[in-house]
């Protein structure tokens, strides 16, 4: 238990405590995963989504 403390204690007593804490090897590799795929597709997009700067 003091383990899980500290984890806490350290995150949310620091001065830029996170907006979202992710805790376990299993949670951080969804999270990454996931991420990594809506990254993937936002960057497929990035040639149609620039383009739209230069309509006037």
């Amino acid at each position: 238990m003091k383990q899980n403390f500290t984890v806490r204690q350290d995150a949310f007593g620091s001065a830029h405590p996170p907006l979202r804490l992710t805790l376990g090897g299993a949670a951080y590799g969804s999270i990454s995963t996931t991420l990594a795929e809506r990254l993937r597709m936002l960057e497929a997009q990035k040639d149609v989504a620039f383009s739209a700067d230069s309509i006037s």
